[in-house]
């Protein structure tokens, strides 16, 4: 029943040639008068719109709701997009200034304004943003985006001091070649520097002798996929520093005085006398004492 009462309204105002005023109810926009848009079934202005605070349309032009300059600057597509003006029924970038201070110019390098958008027109606007640094996206292609071009430009990222993703490959920078990793910090502090399906790891014994567990553990043995100790403990850095020269049950441990008596422990402090593993003050891996 209130619906048809609700039609029959709309239909005498528009027989009597006149819309709704603001407040009063609405299917459309043509059920307002002029200078007013349909929102919830209501007649508002253009200012006290959801079409004003989410897309700049707060301003009016033959009877309908369009966006101003002073309210595209105002929403979050300008300073994100540089989305700062208005142009036909939307807010769009109509200058360069627009892009300049945009989240897309100084992370993406898309600083020209071109046809309401904001694109990446030259090598210096992708060289100095932060793209460039981080992924070495520097140059500008066709489709107004930054992308690496060179190898150059994928060795200088901080992707490539990262992870090792230091070769132009299919548009983008990816882990090619050992040289790849050995570039990487993975490689230095972990280990990590053989090339695997687009990615650094262990690979090799020469891998696993840069590893933390080579110099804390004796796994200095490339053996199914990981660093192991193997058969033989004598090269590693735990049989020089602390005697840990024989392998018991695959751990680098102390197990006679020659292995003291190659180690520091007992050239430089004179600890020249085995404690194996379980004896009192021995530790878990067996320990040189004077």
């Amino acid at each position: 029943m209130g619906r048809r009462i609700f039609g029959w309204v709309l239909v005498m105002a528009a027989m009597m040639g006149c819309g709704q005023a603001e407040g009063g109810p609405c299917d459309s926009q043509d059920d307002c008068r002029k200078g007013l848009t349909c929102e919830k079934l209501l007649c508002t202005t253009c200012a006290e719109s959801m079409g004003c605070k989410t897309g700049g349309l707060c301003g009016e032009r033959d009877g309908r709701c369009v966006p101003t300059d002073e309210a595209c600057a105002r929403l979050e597509v300008c300073s994100y997009a540089g989305n700062c003006s208005a142009i036909g029924d939307h807010c769009g970038a109509k200058s360069d200034a627009d892009c300049a201070k945009s989240w897309v110019c100084a992370n993406e390098g898309r600083c020209g304004a071109v046809e309401g958008t904001c694109r990446a027109n030259t090598a210096s606007d992708c060289a100095a943003a932060k793209r460039c640094a981080e992924l070495g996206w520097c140059a500008p292609e066709e489709n107004g985006l930054c992308r690496p071009a060179t190898h150059e430009h994928c060795r200088q990222s901080k992707r490539c001091r990262d992870s090792g993703q230091c070769s132009l490959q299919h548009g983008f920078c990816e882990v090619v070649t050992n040289e790849d990793c050995e570039r990487a910090a993975p490689c230095k502090k972990l280990g990590w520097c053989t090339a695997k399906q687009g990615t650094c790891g262990l690979g090799k014994d020469a891998d696993c002798a840069r590893s933390p567990d080579c110099h804390s553990e004796g796994r200095c043995k490339f053996i199914n996929g990981r660093c192991e100790t193997g058969d033989d403990c004598r090269d590693t850095p735990v049989c020089r520093k602390d005697g840990r020269c024989s392998a018991v049950e695959g751990v680098c441990s102390v197990s006679s005085h020659a292995d003291c008596k190659r180690s520091d422990a007992c050239k430089k402090h004179k600890k020249c006398r085995a404690r194996k593993p379980g004896e009192r003050d021995a530790g878990p891996h067996g320990s040189c004492v004077k």
